[in-house]
């Protein structure tokens, strides 16, 4: 039995670790966290100064149960969990379910996962940082707090099963006020003037555009007047009155942080955030290379751009070898990292800069291998020399009109070499890159000759909708959340169907959305506010650093908002979703709201949840209903599990549906047959499902009896006979072996689907039984675990 017990959160990093160590070590994995607040009860104790009540996760109990056994017989015990705050609270869950009398238990972090660093790392142990733990506690049950205080109100004052966020509300109202921005942008016209101008008659002509009147920035809002400045220009003699000829650098920009790395893998990669940190985070525990699992990149979660020098020379000579001494800047490129960055962990960066994407493009997945290719480039132009402009700006004058001309010249291309930055649309139609313009000669006092003038119209426009990328950056910029917690927060807003991506890009609030924005402000405008989320980020770095006391916080937190809520329950008003109609509920007689579902749009009573009357919006037919004779409405809506809207008929009259048919014409979705439930006698029905048309008995959802259905549309045997009973075990986990079949075809499964997969195929002379408890069966477990054991 190994001596220490080493234990990661991962099996991938697990697998990476294992191969390091000696025999003395045995390396397991968490999975995750093992312990947290209750999922369906509150699990703080308010009155007891906020004493959070934790439980062993479900599904983790087993897992529990192993790493105790381990745990007893190891000498030592070293947490190895993830070097941030969630990976420390990981680690002080771990050691109070695994302490006991004697035993030693370290701390132990990696940054980057390869022999050396892990070695390295195994002989620094540390005691548990109960400050970086108090830091995540009160974060968990700060949004444990106003969550589960929350969304009862909205559910009350909205509707059942919404919910809030102290973070995920923040992020909502930054979507809402940007949608709200775009809505109320008033457009306004106003107009460019370009001229074109030369030297001379021979020289290459160029363009200037009219930036001054009367010494005044130039202001041109309609056309006529751009047509007076026109004629009044062409009048006029240019000269040149000044030229500035300047060199520029452009410096590359740093290596990733986690919200940086998010942004452009949105950018360039299309990738969003989720996908982003999943892929990120195999990079980091480990990719099998040249038979030996080694992590690719540092550690995922950071806000700091620094770098380990040694890392900087490696670079720096690599540069030099690859692409000439010229890109090598003269000392290495440090950069400042924002004032709110814990600067915890090195920026991201590859392990090892031998191992090029290009080499290990065969070992990686096609989308690991885009991602660390652009970690790759990203690092490596980091640390090279700056890219030279030669720029030239022209200031010319005629009469009352000033103009400017402006060249940019690309000398040296340094960094652009390897990597450019992405960017974000400032504008709904998005903004063109500057591109390079290239000037003739040009001297201060030189006359040019006017070729052309031309007026172009433009419009103002509103600033663009959100994308993943830019919205991470406005939460990084307000500092809203941490790099950590914006991958969850977006997923959560889109779970919700509090936002909806268009174009597969923006972000617009949905009417819940919305709904659920507004709600919050007006009733909690100290909580839900940038200012007051961005500050309490702070408080929590205090937290974490030892100069404040988490209970404290809690307590200042809670008493105004507790006061608050009471409030808001008693005067709150309840809210309508939608748009009110002209018509009115035929079931109550209430105005009917027009209402924008997931599923399409609908007519739902306002009186709901009294009365729920609910009907789907379409396009009025001349198609007679087959049950009543009324005009047919077709309608469009997303079925459950489905993403291509589905076209039916819908009687407003009868409110019967029908499916919509060859040649549009109405079918009945459920066909009635003369057959019988074997189980409750009711008429079975023809329905139609993903693997073909079958029976189920018209009394669903109180019986719920299926049918296999022949050529002739009878019934074959009921869905639960299919599943025959063998004397069979599974070989793996013991369970009953069951026969199945796919097509004509039938094989044994273990009864254990989906979570046991064994199959093997059919064998004559398998005995079929109806017990789950027969004795023979019994007898068959009995072998299967008993040689398990052995």
């Amino acid at each position: 039995m190994a001596k220490h017990l080493v234990i990661v959160e991962s099996p991938a990093k697990a697998k990476a670790i294992n191969s390091y160590l000696g025999r003395d070590y045995l390396v397991k994995a968490s999975m995750g966290h093992v312990r947290d607040l209750p999922e369906k009860n509150f699990g703080v104790d308010i009155e007891n100064r906020f004493e959070p009540q934790y439980e062993v996760m479900k599904g983790k109990a087993a897992l529990v149960k192993e790493l105790r056994s381990l745990a007893k017989s190891s000498d030592t015990i070293i947490l190895s969990t993830d070097p941030d705050r969630e990976g420390e609270a990981i680690a002080f869950h771990l050691e109070q379910l695994l302490k006991g009398p004697g035993k030693r238990i370290e701390r132990v972090t990696f940054h980057e996962i390869n022999k050396k660093a892990v070695l390295q790392a195994m002989a620094q142990p540390r005691a548990i940082d109960r400050h970086l733990v108090d830091s995540q506690q009160a974060r968990r049950i700060l949004d444990r707090l106003v969550g589960y205080k929350l969304s009862p109100f909205l559910g009350r004052k909205i509707r059942h099963g919404l919910s809030a966020g102290r973070v995920q509300s923040v992020a909502l109202l930054l979507v809402v006020q940007r949608a709200e921005e775009i809505e109320n942008f008033k457009t306004e016209e106003y107009w460019e003037i370009h001229a074109q101008v030369q030297t001379g008659t021979k020289e290459a002509v160029f363009t200037c555009q009219l930036t001054t009147i009367d010494g005044k920035k130039a202001k041109v809002p309609n056309g006529d007047l751009a047509a007076a400045i026109v004629a009044e220009a062409k009048a006029q003699t240019f000269g040149i009155t000044d030229v500035e000829r300047a060199e520029k650098k452009r410096y590359p920009a740093p290596p990733f942080t986690t919200s940086t790395l998010q942004q452009e893998a949105s950018r360039k990669l299309r990738f969003d955030v989720a996908k982003t940190m999943r892929v990120a985070q195999q990079l980091y525990e480990g990719i099998d290379v040249n038979g030996q699992t080694s992590g690719l990149i540092t550690y995922m979660r950071t806000d700091s751009t620094r770098v380990a020098p040694h890392i900087q020379q490696e670079a720096m000579k690599l540069i030099g070898e690859r692409f000439g001494q010229a890109y090598r800047p003269t000392r290495p490129n440090f950069y400042r990292s924002k004032d709110s960055a814990q600067d915890a962990h090195e920026a991201i960066r590859p392990t090892h800069l031998e191992w090029t994407p290009e080499k290990l493009k065969s070992q990686l997945a096609p989308d690991q291998f885009r991602l660390y290719k652009l970690i790759y480039e990203r690092f490596l132009a980091s640390q090279m020399a700056a890219a030279v402009y030669d720029t030239v700006s022209v200031s010319i004058q005629s009469g009352r009109f000033g103009w400017k001309a402006n060249g940019r010249t690309l000398k040296f291309d340094g960094f652009l070499k390897l990597y450019e930055e992405g960017i974000d649309p400032k504008k709904a139609g998005g903004d063109q890159e500057e591109q390079d313009v290239t000037l003739p000669p040009v001297e201060s006092g030189q006359r040019l000759l006017c070729r052309d003038i031309k007026p172009s119209q433009h419009f103002t426009k509103p600033p663009a909708y959100y994308t993943e990328a830019s919205l991470v950056k406005e939460l990084e910029k307000r500092g809203v959340g941490r790099p950590s917690t914006y991958a969850s927060i977006i997923s959560v807003l889109k779970a919700r169907d509090y936002v909806i991506v268009v174009d597969k890009k923006w972000f617009h609030p949905t009417d819940i959305g919305r709904a659920v924005c507004h709600t919050l402000v007006a009733h909690f405008p100290d909580l839900i506010n940038v200012e007051f989320t961005a500050e309490m980020e702070k408080q929590l770095d205090h937290v974490a650093e030892g100069a404040r006391e988490w209970r404290v916080l809690l307590d200042q937190f809670y008493r105004p908002f507790a006061e608050t809520l009471e409030t808001a329950m008693k005067t709150g008003d309840r809210v309508v979703l939608g748009e009110q109609t002209e018509q009115n509920c035929p079931a109550c007689g209430q105005p009917l709201w027009r209402r924008t579902t997931k599923y399409g749009d609908v007519y739902a009573c306002g009186g709901y949840p009294k009365c729920k009357y609910i009907v789907p919006v379409g396009e009025p037919t001349d198609v007679p209903c087959p049950s009543c004779t009324h005009g047919l409405t077709l309608t469009e809506s997303v079925p459950k599990g489905k993403k291509k809207p589905v076209k039916q008929y819908f009687c407003y009259q009868c409110r019967g549906r029908f499916a919509f048919g060859k040649k549009g014409a109405p079918e009945p979705l459920v066909v009635e047959t003369e057959h019988k439930c074997d189980k409750c006698g009711s008429a079975l029905v023809k329905r139609k499902g993903r693997y073909g048309e079958f029976l189920a008995c018209s009394g669903y959802p109180k019986c719920k009896n299926i049918l296999k259905m022949d050529k002739e549309g009878k019934p074959v045997e009921a869905a639960s006979k299919l599943v025959q009973v063998t004397n069979q075990c599974c070989p793996k986990c013991g369970s009953v072996m069951v026969v199945r079949s796919k097509g004509e075809e039938k094989f044994l499964g273990c009864s254990r689907y989906p979570t046991c997969r064994t199959t093997s195929k059919w064998q004559d002379g398998i005995q079929i039984i109806d017990e789950l408890n027969s004795e023979e069966v019994k007898k068959r477990y009995k072998q299967v675990k008993k040689k398990k054991k052995t």
